[in-house]
């Protein structure tokens, strides 16, 4: 993925909204596990200073019976089983905001751990248990109720050592429990957050009973029409759901201020009714009348391709699509043994009903008209085959596997990126073995897959564990797949603190490397392995043992209380289960503080988080990072814990601002820095309007705001006048990209090419406290509508992406993409006639992979033009080899243009990106006669996705190719690799924070041509999945260059520390010209005295600053430069060739002109 296209690293940062919006696990913080769970069925959490304790959440009971949430028991109530003579008590206070009437409700619950939010507030979480009436977790100690002057007294087991005390009433709520170290005396002070009350009233059509009257619900979440998703950090946000009583009133207590909400109640006999848009203050008392209607009724057929009917299909109908994954509303039914199907309260209005069924892909949605009352018959929905996978399961030594259990899901490496809208139909399927170990599963989609199988152990086997086995990377249509079930392995280790000392509790952590271990299933689902656990663990000598671990590349982590979390070790399995692996963990350092408005005032409920940017902030985004987060509570105070050591950058978050300019703050373990004050700016505004392809403003589609760097987010949906509006930007750079299809309509946006047939782009610069207005898909005044096909050899290519960007300033702006359908053709409307860089790209399964060639055109004044790409026949193959000498299948292979790069195109021309077949092999196609590199392993997007356990990553250089060659046999054998960790520093000894770093081998050559990796504020960086080998690291950016390339040794599974100084660098612009002084275009390269290629070197803040401040085709710019002495060669096409040497003294930029002869 580091040589994804330049130009469409604009889409790559849409697609980060798309994956935070879908998965749990990246939208709302982390997997939330409900109190009380079985000890056996732990889940990973996100890295609190005080980790919550494992355990399912259950599903919300949509069926308990109606009763009046306002109705609180207020006694104070024990639970479990333990000697009240023998307790403790403890005493405190609740600070009740002023101007927040009291509660006569209000308490306050102690707990034996730390819940989050979700946990405790959300539907299904401890505060709804209770008032429900059902059974009290083991981890609810007691509740007792708070007086009118905020006092309290809540009793303890006498061996309490340490509990957690939240408050629980009708407008306060707690956003961080209360650490208490029980028996210490003093009175606690409690500062709870400040809420609003929803107080509600259902009208119900005459004649509905009693019966289901009781049986409606009225639930409170997030308005994803207007969603910002802030940082992707894991806001805390947690749903609320009340019963409705029979005379139809209903309360939902302590409601988020600060956000947009959506009020949804729910029967199954009636209409689902909804109310969005709604907003309310702290300590504000909103009354809500809602209608429930009867809807409408649905009846019809489910039919297969051949128009026989399928038993037991799903229906359903929903309002809108969200990125072709259906939101909001939802109404189901089941078709009878005969295909038909009758739905009931329906939603009157505009609805699209579609149909799913085992072995059936997802069917295209019908638009239809529902009147409420009213009978709507003989709805008819067919569904196709779709594409299947089919193979055998077998045993370690090739004897077949009856009954195992195989299962198909969207490959999670494909999640990240637009690949992630492939999911939205035929994502995942599943089968049993046969008595010949055959499967097959069919409704697939266009994937790609990953295929898990398990089974009982043979009867030689020393247990009865269950073995696995694992494919990935599988496309659709995949017959001949062989799944070889292996033995799972252990994970034996110690944990200490940093004098070697056991720590006693902790919990530990394991999930699968990179994105797949961000998408890995939570919990146990339909008896499959566990990917993702958690352990707590309680051992005196601080060791633990982690069972049934598949095949695979894992990241471990430790956290404890009072102890920073552990950084995360990555760890390849099967391994050496007597090596003994020693996580150390450090004593947490702590930072308090305090949150003010931009007008001074202290802010409650403001998030504190360490801020991250570029493949820190994505690793952050699908929870590889553990950073610890606050909340300030009344006064604006916060205290933050379980932080290590080191500069951390803060920042503070508020619903209605914009976020704090980051503080940098040094710690050491153990200690407390006090002091800090975070002031929320205002933020910036956008508002515009977006155009559809018609030419007419487009109402209910999707606009999303992405800043480039932080990968901060918003959504919002436009109006029907086709306006919007954001507001609380950061300011900075930001993408604004409008999706061009109409999300109620049902229109289908369900592959990479359609999503990009979709996209409009603007960049914008957004600054604190003003207001920018944003154009986006505007009828252009001189359009040339540009068609064409795209083959090779005369035979179209398949499908992918043909991307026109004009030259120029504002080039961003003009960005057109056009999807290639199956026979090549392509269709797009460009804004007006000049030059333009194109790309086309041959898909293969996501943008992450794909095959890139360049071409620069001239785009001519007419109505209309056809234009033909004839790609260029030449091919490069090869296999890559595991550690263990075995064909590797998954593997990440890389192509670029070897040398110089030529002007007037981001990599040299060509570059390409695949994953190695099942049998180790790859690809490359479409490529001209030229010089290359090719590399294979390593990780993609620094360390933020993919496997970098696959293998080292291996540079093959100066491999050239003939005009329409196929070069065979270009292998690679990987090693299991190391890593390279490491500071920079400016010459005053200062970290320095978003400076792009390059690796190169130790002959010179780099191993990323596009570096996702920057450093972070406190300097640091970390490159994994190297060769074991001797390596030079550099660094770039923002106008500064280290002048010498540290050296270092990379070790398999060591991480080798360094450190760099950068001082001012020079960017170097080099134009070409022939002997009349015309600029012409060429092949340019900056080369050290010590021969080592600079040009074509870009790290992604760079490539950013290209694409939103425009580049020009006929400059090449390299750099900046370390101060020194460099040689500037180019070539021309028709084989004239000139050098010019130059000197670099650290001043910003340097022009050379070199002429052609």
């Amino acid at each position: 993925m580091k040589s994804l296209p330049a130009i469409l690293l604009a889409l790559v940062l849409v697609c980060v909204s798309l994956v935070a919006f879908f998965w749990p696990s990246s939208r709302g913080g982390a997997p939330s596990r409900s109190i009380g769970g079985d000890p056996e069925e732990e889940v990973a959490g996100p890295g609190h200073a005080s980790p919550p304790a494992p355990g399912p959440r259950p599903k919300a009971d949509t069926e308990a019976p109606g009763a009046d949430r306002r109705i609180v028991d207020t006694q104070t109530r024990r639970f479990g089983e333990w000697d009240s003579g023998a307790e403790c008590r403890i005493v405190g206070r609740v600070a009740v905001p002023e101007g927040v009437p009291f509660d006569e409700t209000l308490q306050v619950l102690s707990l034996s751990r730390r819940p989050s939010p979700e946990e405790m507030y959300g539907v299904g979480g401890l505060v709804a248990t209770l008032a429900e009436g059902k059974p009290a977790p083991p981890e609810l100690l007691a509740t007792a109720p708070v007086d009118e002057a905020g006092s309290f007294q809540i009793p303890v087991p006498g061996d309490t050592e340490e509990a957690w005390l939240v408050v629980d009433g009708r407008f306060l709520f707690t956003g961080d429990p209360k650490h208490v170290e029980v028996g210490t005396g003093g009175t606690i002070l409690l500062q709870p957050m400040t809420g609003g009350a929803i107080e509600g009233r259902v009208h119900f059509p005459e004649g509905i009973s009693s019966e289901v009257r009781l049986a409606t619900r009225a639930a409170l979440d997030i308005d994803s029409d207007n969603l910002s998703m802030g940082s992707m950090d894991r806001d805390w946000v947690f749903t609320r759901s009340a019963p409705v009583t029979e005379d139809g009133s209903f309360e939902l207590r302590a409601v988020l201020p600060g956000r947009t909400l959506l009020v949804t109640l729910t029967n199954e006999e009636l209409a689902n009714t909804q109310r969005g848009g709604i907003e309310i203050e702290p300590g504000q008392t909103m009354e809500l009348d809602l209608e429930m209607r009867v809807g409408g009724t649905l009846r019809g057929l489910v039919v297969d391709p051949d128009g026989s009917p399928i038993p037991g299909a799903e229906v359903l109908v929903v309002g809108r699509f969200l990125f072709g994954f259906p939101t909001g509303q939802r109404v189901r039914g089941e078709a009878d043994e005969h295909g038909t199907f009758e739905l009931k309260g329906v939603p009157e209005g505009r609805q699209n009903v579609f149909a799913r069924a085992d072995g059936f892909l997802q069917g295209e949605p019908v638009e239809i008209e529902v009147v409420d009352g009213a009978t709507l018959e003989d709805v008819l929905l067919s569904l196709s085959s779709g594409a299947s996978i089919e193979g055998e399961v077998r045993f370690l030594g090739g004897r077949s596997v009856a009954g195992a259990e195989v299962r198909v899901g969207f490959d999670p490496s494909a999640r990240m990126g637009a690949a992630a809208i492939q999911a939205s139909k035929g994502a995942k399927g599943a089968a049993t073995s046969d008595e010949r170990g055959h499967f097959r599963v069919s409704g697939l989609g266009k994937g790609p897959f990953e295929v898990l199988a398990w089974a009982a152990p043979p009867e030689e086997a020393p247990d009865d564990t269950p073995w696995i086995a694992r494919l990935e990377g599988i496309s659709p249509d995949s017959h001949d797949l062989v799944l070889t079930l292996e033995p799972p392995s252990k994970i034996r280790g110690r944990v200490v603190d940093t004098a070697g000392h056991p720590v006693e509790a902790f919990e530990v952590s394991i999930r699968p490397h990179g994105i797949v271990g961000a998408f890995a299933r939570l919990g146990r689902e339909d008896d499959r392995p566990q990917d993702r656990r958690t352990l707590s663990v309680q051992d005196a000598d601080g060791r633990f043992e982690i069972r049934e671990v598949r095949r695979g590349t894992w990241d471990l982590s430790v956290s404890a209380p009072g102890y920073a979390p552990s950084t995360i070790v990555e760890l390849e399995m099967p391994t050496d289960e007597g090596k003994p692996l020693v996580i150390p963990l450090e004593v947490a350092a702590q930072i308090s503080g305090r949150v003010l408005s931009p007008t001074g005032e202290p802010v409650a409920g403001a998030k504190v988080t360490v801020r991250t940017e570029g493949s820190q902030a994505l690793a952050r985004l699908l929870e590889q990072g553990q950073e610890p987060e606050a909340h300030s509570v009344a006064d604006g105070s916060f205290e933050l814990y379980g932080l290590q050591s080191g500069t951390v950058s803060l920042v503070a978050t508020a619903p209605g601002s914009g976020s704090s300019p980051a503080v940098d703050v040094t710690v050491e373990p153990g200690e407390r820095t006090t002091g800090i004050v975070l002031t929320l700016r205002e933020g910036g505004r956008i508002r515009g309007i977006l155009y559809g392809k018609n030419g007419d403003p487009l109402a209910d589609a999707r606009v999303i705001a992405q800043n480039t760097s932080t990968f901060l987010s918003s959504l919002t949906l436009t109006g029907a006048d086709g306006t919007f509006l954001l507001e609380h930007l950061d300011p900075g750079d930001w993408t604004i990209s409008g999706v061009r299809v109409q999300e109620g309509a049902g229109e289908s946006i369900d592959d990479v090419a359609s999503m990009m047939d979709n996209l409009v782009f603007q960049p914008v610069k957004v600054i604190d406290g003003e207001e920018t207005y944003v154009v986006l898909g505007a009828p252009p005044e001189n359009p040339v509508q540009v068609s064409g096909r795209i083959t090779s050899a005369s035979d179209p290519v398949g499908e992918g992406v043909i991307t026109f960007t004009p030259a120029g300033k504002d080039n961003f702006s003009g960005l057109k993409l056009a999807s290639i359908d199956g026979d090549g053709a392509y269709s797009v409307e460009l804004d007006g006639p000049g030059s333009y860089h194109v790309q086309v790209q041959i898909l293969s399964g996501s943008a992450a992979l794909q095959e890139t060639v360049e071409y620069n055109r001239e785009i001519p004044e007419g109505r209309t033009l056809e234009l033909d790409f004839e790609l260029p026949g030449g091919s490069i193959r090869g296999t890559v080899y595991g550690p263990d000498g075995d064909p590797l299948p998954g593997a990440r292979v890389s192509l670029a243009t070897d040398g110089g790069i030529r002007t007037g195109t981001f990599l040299g021309g060509q570059f390409a990106e695949l994953t190695t077949e099942q049998n180790g092999s790859y690809a490359f196609h479409f490529l001209r006669p030229g010089t290359y590199t090719v590399a294979a392993g390593g990780s993609a997007f620094g360390t933020a996705l993919g496997s970098a356990a696959l293998g080292g990553r291996v540079v093959h250089n100066g491999i050239r190719l003939g005009e329409g060659d196929s070069l065979q046999g270009i292998d690679f054998r990987l090693q299991r690799g190391g890593s390279i960790e490491g500071y920079v520093r400016d010459l005053s000894g200062s970290p320095v924070e978003g400076l792009s770093i390059f690796i190169r081998n130790g002959k010179g050559n780099p191993m990323e041509r596009f570096s996702m990796i920057a450093t972070g504020p406190d300097g640091s960086f970390s490159y994994v999945g190297l060769s074991p080998g001797e390596y030079t690291v550099h660094a770039q950016g923002k106008g500064l260059a280290s002048p010498r390339e540290a050296r270092v040794i990379v070790r398999e599974a060591e991480a080798t520390q360094t450190t760099l100084t950068v001082e001012p660098g020079t960017t170097l612009i080099v134009t070409v010209v022939d002997v009349s002084g015309d600029e012409v275009s060429g092949r340019i390269s900056v080369r050290d005295d010590d021969g080592r290629e600079y040009s074509g070197i870009f790290g992604y803040a760079q490539v950013m600053e290209r694409l939103t401040q425009g580049f020009e085709m006929d400059e090449q710019r390299v750099g900046p430069l370390p101060a020194g002495h460099y040689t500037v060669r180019v070539e021309s096409d028709d084989g004239r060739s000139a050098q010019k040497p130059v000197n670099l003294n650290g001043q910003s930029e340097r022009r050379l002109k070199i002429r052609l002869r």
